[in-house]
């Protein structure tokens, strides 16, 4: 039934296609129905990172503000309405797609086994969490942890209760680097962690800096992020100097 449905907003698609930049609402449309056409292949693919309900919780709410704009326009219900329908068909089949309760590649029971101490010895909770993974929060202090090919992209942290885009950002190596392990170049390069295995051991590695170098952070020792900001500069200036030399 999905493979269906996909094989019809093809033929949207491609009907619209010609016609996308007629009026702005039509390449919006367009654009969407692409994008909607993409989620419903991971969704047929199974693809374990996707939180397919809440994406389209998501989408729903795209769909019903682009359809109120074309109802405006003379003819765009006739035009569109069919795509919009199609649309609402698969989403009313991606819904029920429930991701893995472990997480994608067990990445949620990883990080409850690798990183319960955030918990029993520092009082952190968790406080988002998604197929990809989960943040912790103490609330003066946040940690984000999800799987990624990235090594350094699994581990994000910082001040206060929960990210912010102009709160401040620190990555793993910044902590390595403060603590003059000379480990954070590793951390800087992309490695392949695409199986369950690999990314357990990348997660064990993690908890062990964590448990290692992590304690003043933790507790949101006073200063501790302004060393951190001043490790980051530093850190940051290494690394466009190794790239300038050719040894990146």
């Amino acid at each position: 039934m999905l493979e269906d449905h996909i094989r019809d907003l093809d033929i949207q698609l491609r009907q619209l296609e010609s016609e996308r930049y007629s009026f702005p609402e039509a390449n919006e449309v367009f654009e969407a129905a692409t994008h909607w056409r993409s989620l419903a292949l991971r969704a047929l693919a199974k693809d374990t990172r996707v939180d397919f309900p809440l994406r389209v919780c998501e989408e729903r709410d795209l769909l019903d503000l682009l359809e109120n704009k074309i109802q405006k326009r003379d003819g765009g219900i006739q035009r569109f309405g069919m795509l919009f329908e199609l649309s609402r068909r698969i989403f009313d089949i991606v819904v029920e797609i429930t991701p893995p309760s472990e997480g994608h590649m067990g990445i949620l029971n990883i990080l409850k086994d690798k990183f319960g101490f955030l918990v029993s010895k520092y009082g952190f909770h968790i406080v988002d969490k998604n197929p990809m993974g989960m943040t912790y929060s103490s609330g003066a202090v946040w940690i984000d942890l999800k799987a990624g090919s990235r090594p350094s992209s699994c581990c994000t942290f910082g001040p206060g209760s929960e990210y912010s885009n102009v709160g401040e950002l620190f990555w793993i190596e910044d902590l390595l680097y403060l603590a003059g392990d000379g480990q954070y170049e590793e951390l800087e390069n992309d490695i392949e962690i695409g199986t369950e295995n690999k990314l357990r051991n990348h997660f064990s590695s993690l908890a062990e800096y964590w448990i290692k170098y992590g304690h003043d952070v933790l507790i949101n020792k006073p200063g501790i992020f302004d060393l951190l900001a001043s490790a980051q500069s530093a850190r940051d200036a290494q690394y466009t100097l190794r790239i300038t030399k050719g040894k990146i």
